[in-house]
């Protein structure tokens, strides 16, 4: 259970060093004795959760803004109540 342990902080390790542009793939995967393939993998799902985020925020912004204006538009009737 250990050896699992000590994989999965070592590709955190690796995942981190490659984001952060200090090392190449090939690099970490040397540094850390992980397949490359694993550290590619790992970049790619963690882009793709990235990518999921950014969507759900801007898809949670649209919403935001959207019942911002109704907000404005029933104040707006309160204010004005000529206003059909």
């Amino acid at each position: 259970m250990q050896h699992k342990h000590n994989n999965k902080e070592a590709m955190r390790d690796a995942l981190s060093e490659v984001l952060n542009k200090q090392l190449s793939i090939c690099s970490a995967a040397d540094k850390y004795n992980l397949p490359r393939v694993a550290i590619y993998r790992a970049i790619r799902a963690h882009q793709a959760n990235t990518s999921a985020r950014v969507t759900s925020l801007h898809n949670a912004k649209e919403k935001l803004e959207n019942h911002i204006a109704y907000i404005q538009a029933q104040l707006t009737k309160l204010e004005d109540p000529q206003t059909p």
